[in-house]
């Protein structure tokens, strides 16, 4: 059990993985998205519903963030992304992108 914590610890200091940013993200995005501009919004995004663009638009975003789009992932801005699209209400919510582009830095 002495073993089992120190791994976890350096595990969760180490951030979200390429997957698991790519599904919380676009689950957070939708949520977001949803909660701030409706119904419209989700559609102007490319979606029928939230739960179409729960479910496609973590695909979306694994295509832009893997080895070949993204060679430099940041799991630290990974982290720090994910931290911002749970917070941010709809007035901050395009501030959010900034801290979010720097996930896959060009």
């Amino acid at each position: 059990m002495r073993t089992l914590l120190p791994l976890a610890l350096l595990l969760a200091a180490c951030g979200p993985s390429r997957a698991s940013f790519s599904q919380e993200a676009a689950v957070l995005t939708c949520e977001k998205i949803s909660e701030c501009l409706g119904q419209t919004g989700i559609q102007l995004a490319g979606y029928d519903d939230l739960e179409d663009c729960k479910a496609s638009a973590p695909t979306d975003l694994a295509d832009e963030t893997d080895e070949n789009t993204c060679p430099e992932f940041s799991s630290e801005q990974a982290s720090l992304c994910l931290e911002q699209l749970r917070t941010a209400d709809c007035d901050d919510f395009d501030d959010v992108n900034a801290a979010c582009d720097e996930v896959c830095p060009s």
